[in-house]
């Protein structure tokens, strides 16, 4: 069974990836996000660690 309990989170990009049947297209972020918040870091790291 795998564990999380050293999981850390240092670095997130958030990028958009369009439809391409709607002509959408992909969009790489060109900063990181700032997860300086200690709310904003705890959030990311249990949605990572629940999907």
């Amino acid at each position: 069974m795998l564990t999380y309990t050293q999981t850390q989170l240092k670095k997130v990009a958030v990028h958009s990836v369009g439809n391409k049947s709607n002509g959408e297209d992909l969009h790489l972020s060109e900063n990181l996000l700032d997860i300086s918040d200690e709310k904003l870091h705890d959030l990311l790291l249990t949605f990572f660690n629940t999907i």
